[in-house]
């Protein structure tokens, strides 16, 4: 190791040194590398020392010290990148140093751009927030499987406790940011990898099934004939309804339809759903009975391309526009269809 200060030739011609001290070392590959260090002899001969303690770990591929690891996660990012340029400190060391809310961010703008939905992301950081919090996570290496185990055997305790579904919410997202994490290389591997599922028939809150065609009659018939709701009309609520029936679209894919979406003069004809709202981030084309086309006719006839197709409210909404529906049809129902669903 060798420390000096550059010359160098200033604006009126004449040589200056510079105020930090630079340390010339030869790093694990015996290429002799050179560092900006401190305006102090003493700290930056300390750096040199250490620089020096980190090729001799790299050399004999032996991992670095409790202390060193300390160290490296004080040290100015300026230089903790340079040493990972040149190889002795790899991705992941560095990631470590960082603080966990800091990799949770970029997480964060990882997800925005990857996907359309912000309500899906917001929902999937609040599940990853809560679990650091809870478990007092604050660096990657905080992070342990054991603790976010009994975590969230903590948050199922109770009555009151979340449900087993909930809890696998929480792990499916947590799992998803520690391979994020791994995918970005900010970690050698998942510390949560070998944490499964629980299963949720022991613990299932809601029964979840599709209408019976009884059932969806029943909701149609009465539906038609109501009053506004919602921003929307009995007729365009009902169509609204049978499209989700006949299609399986989801509140969200069902929200972005535009006129442009329908080809109703084809055969088959069909709806169409951009890969940025769809399920499955691809273009879905969705075939429809010749009956649904017709209908859907008078509601699209005077609608511009762009214009879209229902006024559904936002897909948070669409849930409590249905309930509003049973529990406001119940006591109307004069058609025959004498059960109609249960609402929860």
């Amino acid at each position: 190791m060798r420390l000096f200060k550059q010359n160098y030739t200033a604006g009126d011609q004449k040589t200056r040194q510079t105020s930090k001290w630079y340390v010339e070392f030869r790093d694990h590959r015996d290429v002799a590398q050179r560092l900006p260090a401190f305006t102090d002899k003493k700290q930056s001969r300390d750096l040199g020392r250490k620089i020096e303690k980190i090729v001799a770990c790299r050399c004999n591929s032996e991992s670095l010290d409790k202390e060193m690891k300390r160290w490296l996660e004080s040290m100015p990012s300026r230089l903790r990148n340079r040493l990972t340029k040149i190889g002795l400190v790899d991705s992941c060391t560095v990631a470590a140093s960082r603080p966990l809310g800091e990799h949770v961010r970029d997480f964060e703008e990882s997800l925005k751009a990857k996907d359309g939905c912000g309500k899906h992301v917001r929902r999937v950081l609040m599940k990853v927030r809560r679990i650091a919090e809870g478990c007092e996570f604050r660096f990657r290496a905080d992070v342990s499987s054991d603790q976010v185990h009994r975590y969230l055997a903590e948050l199922r305790k109770g009555e009151k406790g979340i449900s087993i579904q909930t809890s696998n919410h929480y792990l499916q997202a947590a799992k998803q940011f520690c391979e994020w994490m791994v995918a970005n290389q900010r970690a050698s591997e998942s510390p949560l990898k070998h944490l499964k599922r629980q299963n949720v028939d022991k613990d299932r809150r809601h029964e979840r099934r599709p209408l019976t065609v009884d059932e969806l009659q029943w909701l149609l018939s009465v539906t038609y004939p109501s009053t506004e709701r919602w921003g929307m009309s009995g007729p365009e609520r009902a169509m609204v309804y049978r499209l989700a029936a006949e299609t399986g679209l989801r509140a969200n894919e069902l929200h972005s339809l535009t006129r442009s979406s329908f080809s109703l003069d084809t055969d088959p004809p069909f709806a169409r759903v951009k890969g940025a709202y769809s399920k499955r981030r691809r273009i879905d084309t969705l075939p429809l009975r010749r009956d649904t086309a017709e209908q859907l006719c008078p509601f699209l006839a005077n609608k511009l391309p762009a214009a879209r197709a229902f006024n559904i409210p936002t897909s948070d909404k669409t849930a409590k526009m249905l309930r509003q529906e049973i529990r406001g049809s119940t006591s109307a129902v004069a058609s025959g269809y004498h059960n109609g669903p249960e609402t929860r």
